[in-house]
């Protein structure tokens, strides 16, 4: 077919008689994730590419593939791995994955670091003193969510627990029925976090098998939120959102870059986690304290009206004194840090999901008004209501 070159804003064009060509990207992921396919298909729509993912689907190279670049998430044991070895090094290349044996290309991440911080943290607050990370394949992604993971639980003076289990599809079912019975025998309540969502309910099946009630003797937070393994789970799934979608648009907008001939950037770009979706898995609380739980329950009921310390108090039954103390040594915390944390969390919600108007976010919240509302803001999340939606709605269509 011929082809010439065009000159356009300093850059060359391809074009077919007279016609620009439609860039043609290959994408590869070890692990579908529809999520992250989407980002890739958001951002080709607005450059004009042409995608080509029956990689993804076949898992093998069966004809000549011709391309302008690829995005990839990339697994060693992959059946056409050595083919994507080959490839990244003859076309711009971009990755989403953090295998011990990563291709030489530029990454676009989720920052797993954060991920597990965000998980510690989930349980954290609703008083688990016993929290386990479960590592299941070793990759880069679950040492940095380990990582971050066991720095919260350490930070809060709380017991981190390490599994460590190999999933070996080979084995079949022994390591998972290894995996439950190592979990059974940890003190309990316990929380649990693993890679994903999928291994989460591994998990919880395993405990369901052995008589645990999930969440009262077993809490299990997933990763990726996949509402269809989430929603239908044995007890529907708590989730962080990994936000694997903005990584996906990321991870193209930089190959857009690559292909344009710009210099790769020196270190992995790492996007930040939307937050956690709760679900029953981990709609609890592990507080051994029925007052200061009977409070905590009041503000999760109440916290978007007009509250105060005092009315936290009288549903509490305890002295304001009293109530001080036992949230300070269950929590780490004050009655108005929980109240403030719940307002803020819901706020960060409505910004992200709808486009209601920040003082409607601001009341609705529980705010006294959007002043209010830019303060905490500001404090929380080092920008103000307006540049969080921005920055958690920039790939929306």
């Amino acid at each position: 077919m011929h082809s010439l070159l065009a000159k356009r804003k300093g850059k060359a064009v391809r074009r077919d008689f007279g016609k620009p060509i439609p860039k043609r990207v290959l994408v590869f992921l070890a692990w579908f994730s529809h999520k992250a396919i989407r980002g890739i298909a958001r951002y080709a729509r607005q450059a004009g590419w042409t995608l080509d993912i029956s990689l993804t689907y076949m898992d093998r190279v069966s004809y000549d593939v011709q391309a302008d670049g690829m995005i990839t998430l990339y697994h060693p044991a992959a059946a056409i791995a050595g083919f994507l070895q080959k490839r990244a090094k003859e076309i711009p290349t971009v990755d989403i994955a953090a295998q011990k044996e990563n291709l030489d290309v530029p990454h676009v991440l989720p920052d797993n670091f954060v991920i597990g911080r965000m998980g510690a943290r989930h349980f954290l607050e609703r008083g688990y003193a016993h929290l386990a990370y479960v590592d299941c394949f070793g990759t880069l992604s679950e040492s940095d969510r380990k990582a971050g993971f066991k720095m919260e639980v350490l930070a809060a003076g709380k017991q981190f627990h390490e599994l460590n289990m190999s999933f070996n599809r080979a084995v079949g079912d022994e390591e998972r029925i290894i995996l439950g019975q190592t979990i059974i025998q940890l003190p309990r309540p316990l929380a649990v976090m693993p890679l994903s969502d999928p291994l989460a309910v591994t998990i919880m099946q395993y405990c369901i098998k052995a008589g645990l009630k999930i969440p009262d003797d077993i809490a299990v937070l997933g990763v990726d939120n996949d509402e269809l393994i989430c929603e239908f789970a044995p007890v529907p799934l708590s989730s962080v959102d990994d936000n694997i979608e903005t990584v996906g648009y990321e991870a193209a907008a930089l190959l857009d870059k690559l292909m344009e001939g710009e210099p790769a950037p020196a270190a992995f770009i790492r996007i930040p986690p939307k937050g956690i979706i709760l679900r029953q898995s981990t709609d609890t609380l592990a507080i051994p304290h029925p007052a200061l739980v009977r409070a905590l329950r009041f503000i999760r009921d109440h916290y978007s009206d007009a509250i105060q310390t005092d009315d936290v108090v009288h549903a509490s039954g305890m002295s304001r004194r009293g109530l001080h103390n036992a949230f300070e040594l269950h929590l780490r915390r004050t009655v108005i840090d929980e109240i403030t944390r719940l307002r803020v969390d819901h706020a960060a919600k409505l910004l992200r999901e709808t486009r209601k108007k920040t003082d409607t976010v601001a009341l609705e919240s529980g705010f006294a008004n959007y002043v209010r509302l830019h303060r905490v803001f500001i404090r929380h999340f080092g920008m103000s209501p307006s540049a969080y939606r921005k920055s958690n709605t920039a790939t929306a269509d």
